[in-house]
């Protein structure tokens, strides 16, 4: 199969170092049982002790250098840097569904992998770097689903239901 991974510039500039993730859900790494192939680069065939066991870390100059854990790390990842978009308009990604509705005022680069393996479940994460005024790196935004993780309703629910007998409590006492 064919992941795609779309760094798109914004008013930031360039972005450096973007990062393809490939973690495992579960399962012990085999050697060649996950191989890569950037598109027009070689092929990487992935043996057991490529993999790391922890959360990744992104070296970016921010609070928390770790991608956060949205229910998947700690676990057994391997890297791979697709490379950086340093040129104003390489071209645009804004509307990269075929016949889709939408601008093309968004420039950027798409990476493409071709992906082989044999594990049942490969989550894959992507990441980058901009820099501030500063000068400091700042991790960019990353794949969809690695925000901080957002209480499901009932907890949200109970939480409510707590602070509501709370005042109540306080009104009538």
């Amino acid at each position: 199969f064919e992941v795609w991974v779309i760094a798109a510039k914004l008013d930031k500039g360039a972005i450096y170092d973007v990062t393809l993730v490939a973690a495992l859900m579960g399962e012990t790494p085999v050697d060649g049982a996950l191989e890569i192939t950037p598109d027009g680069g070689s092929t990487v065939i992935y043996g057991a002790d490529d993999y790391t066991l922890g959360t990744p870390p992104t070296a970016g100059d921010d609070d928390d250098p770790n991608l956060p854990p949205h229910g998947i790390y700690p676990t057994n990842y391997v890297e791979m840097l697709a490379a950086s978009v340093t040129t104003l308009n390489p071209y645009p990604v804004q509307n990269y569904v075929p016949d889709g509705d939408g601008g093309t005022s968004l420039y950027g680069q798409i990476f493409k992998f071709n992906v082989t393996t044999t594990y049942d479940i490969v989550h894959f994460d992507a990441f980058g770097y901009y820099k501030d005024a500063d000068g400091k790196l700042i991790k960019a935004p990353f794949s969809h689903d690695g925000e901080t993780s957002v209480p499901e309703p009932a907890t949200l629910l109970l939480f409510g239901i707590g602070l509501g007998a709370g005042y109540l409590r306080k009104k009538f006492k």
